[in-house]
């Protein structure tokens, strides 16, 4: 594994300035995926209590403030 090495912040980086990805959804029992993309400019904007498929899975679901990395 390779945490902290800045690889997933270049990713992100990159992302969010040539693909203008401003939403993201991070499932809820994963607070550390919330917490980075939290430190990244995203704040929780809702919460849905199943995935995409329908399990109960719940999902949080982050948006990019204004201005970060833009």
């Amino acid at each position: 594994y390779h945490f902290g090495e800045g690889l997933g912040k270049a990713l992100t980086q990159h992302c969010i300035r040539h693909h203008r990805i401003t939403k993201v959804d991070v499932n809820e029992d994963n607070p550390a995926a919330a917490a980075f993309y939290q430190r990244m400019g995203f704040d929780v904007v809702g919460r849905s209590p199943l995935d995409p498929q329908g399990k109960p899975y719940p999902i949080l679901h982050l948006a990019l403030k204004k201005g970060v990395f833009t």
